[in-house]
């Protein structure tokens, strides 16, 4: 197999009204490109640990917003070829999209984003980083784990199943929120 690292590709820049990410980028970095240009929508997926290029693939979100939500285009790297979809084509669903069934690799995203007021796109992170804060573990995890199965939770239910806590070599679930695996 081969393997392609992104972390170069990890500009942030306008393309004519849309702003394009490449993959390597950090999700943060295009939130405070957004809010640095006055953009606003992906408050809160402030404080996401997520490239652009994974983001895009399991289609991250919190709090009811997902990165879909203001996706135009997708770039991918297949065979030798790049490919752009548009968001219809990209399969966006809960935590998926159609990258992670198939052999392609994502370079950059397109995205559009509406105009805000700076002050209130930067309340709005704060909130939402602030409500992340108080309902996540604070330390290293790898975030929320598992897909909430509807119409319950995962953290729900692994803390009906009495594994709050449970601690294997260095990783425990968290007594916080039992969805976060945390090390110890």
């Amino acid at each position: 197999g081969i393997i392609v690292d992104v972390k170069k590709l990890n500009d942030v820049f306008f393309k004519q009204d849309d702003v394009r990410a490449m993959a390597g980028a950090k999700l943060d970095k295009l939130i405070h490109f957004a809010l640095d240009n006055r953009l606003s929508g992906l408050e809160a997926l402030s404080g996401i640990p997520a490239t652009i290029g994974g983001a895009i693939v399991m289609n991250a979100g919190a709090f009811g917003h997902n990165i879909s939500d203001y996706v135009v285009t997708v770039e991918t790297l297949n065979n030798g070829k790049i490919k752009v979809y548009n968001k219809e084509d990209c399969k966006f669903g809960y935590r998926t999209s159609r990258f992670l069934k198939h052999n392609e690799i994502v370079t950059s995203a397109t995205f559009s984003l509406p105009l805000g007021e700076r002050e209130v796109i930067q309340a709005g992170m704060k909130s939402y980083l602030d409500l992340r804060r108080s309902l996540q573990p604070l330390g290293r995890s790898c975030g929320s784990v598992f897909k909430n199965p509807k119409p319950f939770t995962a953290g729900n239910l692994i803390d009906k199943a009495g594994m709050k806590g449970y601690c294997v070599g260095g990783a425990s679930v968290s007594t916080q929120h039992a969805n976060f695996i945390i090390t110890n």
